[in-house]
């Protein structure tokens, strides 16, 4: 339609920041943020698109139709001017939109029928038909202002929190291959403490990073303050545009207006001829959806905001994350007191949600999940009650060791926290025995083949 769908395309893709800035919003944007910034774009374009298909010239020359300039004679009989070429009426009163004083033209021509100047202002109509006409470009920069935060986001807090959130998911599948070599390396009664007691000083040098990365971020709130930052610029951009398009797209609903249309130069060669265009209140429609649209998406950021805020208070109890890490080390910011929100909680919830693509962490995830749901569905039986037995018996041999350190004794766990570690490790080496039985069957085959 307007000859720059290429040109738009690619300001687009390289002010987004390409396949680089499509990574970094990948990783941290949650779904609250990705349906918003998804529902400005497609919103008003799609509206813009659909009244296109069905009416290609909605905003074009085609639209508009003028009448001839008519006066009084001495008579009193209404004369009709005999310049009359409706083609060059239209397209110069298509394409001259400048405001003129008709009131001044009126005093001078007395002669002018009445009916062209009974409205308050008889200059309003120009800018309808100037706003009318460009409401399509005025929907593109009005799309790329709302879209403003999420370049800000792509650019400036996102490029900071996706390496953070990669980082943490290496940690993740760090544990997860180090809980599997020690599933690996255990009896199946044997709980696997046994391995990292065995293996302390390499668990101390290869996760004492992560420990330090977990207690710094659940002592910071900077990301946090980013996100929150950007969900009310998010908030302000869909409220501005709503109401710029209230106020050109809806109260500018002129159909009708008087052009003056210029056929020549000197005395009499400046004639007021009536004009109407086609398409107003179907462009007063889309305004108006565009509105209603915007404010469903600021209610849905509103509660989508609530809900993230929920799920980050609640992601220690609802993934079980931290449970994956006690498995390894003890340390007491684990059991610490937590604010609502904090960048640890922040970057776990955007591991849980946006890096599902790594098997190793999608693993974690899903026997987590399993293990939380396994931990209230199932009674107690022989085998926990022994592994509770052992696992209490190994804690006070630990901390008899940590007394004669002078260190404080770990706290210790609720049926609840040794249930879903237990469930958990049963869960784990399933995966390994299946994983080990599938590899074999794997043999097999190909044994077989070679005996064909």
């Amino acid at each position: 339609m307007f000859g720059l769908d290429t040109a738009i395309t690619n300001a687009t893709i390289k002010v987004s920041g390409g396949a680089w800035g499509q990574r970094v919003r990948q990783r941290t944007l949650l779904s609250t943020d990705r349906s918003v910034s998804y529902g400005i774009g497609i919103l008003p374009i799609g509206l813009m698109t659909f009244c296109l298909i069905f009416n290609p010239g909605l905003f074009q020359q085609g639209t508009i139709n003028c009448s001839p300039y008519q006066f009084k004679d001495g008579g009193g009989d209404i004369q009709t001017s005999g310049n009359g070429n409706r083609f060059y009426m239209h397209k110069y009163c298509w394409e001259h939109t400048e405001r003129v004083d008709l009131e001044e033209f009126y005093k001078n021509n007395s002669q002018v029928v009445p009916e062209y100047f009974n409205k308050e202002n008889p200059t309003i109509a120009d800018n309808s038909l100037l706003w009318h006409k460009n409401f399509p470009y005025l929907l593109l920069c009005l799309t790329a202002f709302a879209s403003v935060p999420l370049i800000l986001w792509t650019y400036v807090s996102g490029s900071e929190i996706k390496p953070e959130v990669e980082l943490f998911g290496e940690f993740l599948e760090a544990v997860v291959k180090f809980v599997l070599k020690a599933v690996s390396k255990t009896k199946r009664e044997e709980d696997v403490s046994h391995y990292f007691k065995r293996e302390n000083e390499k668990i101390t040098m290869q996760f004492s990073q992560m420990a330090k990365f977990m207690k710094h971020k659940s002592n910071s709130t900077k990301l946090i303050q980013g996100l929150f930052l950007y969900r009310l610029l998010n908030a302000v951009s869909l409220i501005g545009t709503a109401w710029i398009v209230y106020l050109i797209g809806v109260k500018n609903d002129q159909s009708t207006f008087t052009c003056h249309c210029k056929w020549f130069e000197g005395p009499g060669g400046i004639e007021p001829v009536l004009c109407s265009v086609q398409g107003v209140i179907v462009r007063v429609w889309i305004s108006w959806l565009w509105i209603v649209g915007y404010g469903f998406l600021l209610v849905a950021l509103v509660i989508g905001t609530f809900t993230d805020l929920m799920s980050m208070k609640n992601i220690y109890h609802s993934h079980n994350v931290l449970d994956l890490f006690k498995l390894i080390w003890t340390d007491e910011f684990l059991y610490s007191k937590v604010k609502t929100a904090d960048d640890l909680k922040f970057i776990m919830l955007l591991a849980s949600k946006n890096l599902n693509e790594n098997k190793f962490i999608r693993l974690a995830f899903i026997l987590l999940k399993r293990a939380k749901h396994a931990t209230y569905l199932t009674n107690d039986d022989g085998a926990f009650t022994k592994y509770t037995s052992q696992w209490q018996k190994a804690q006070e041999n630990i901390n008899i060791h940590r007394r004669n350190q002078n260190l404080p004794d770990f706290a210790s766990q609720s049926n609840n926290e040794l249930k879903f570690r237990y469930n958990f490790m049963m869960m784990v080496r399933e995966v390994w025995e299946d994983a080990q039985d599938g590899a074999m069957n794997s043999d097999i085959e190909k044994v077989m083949k070679s005996l064909e």
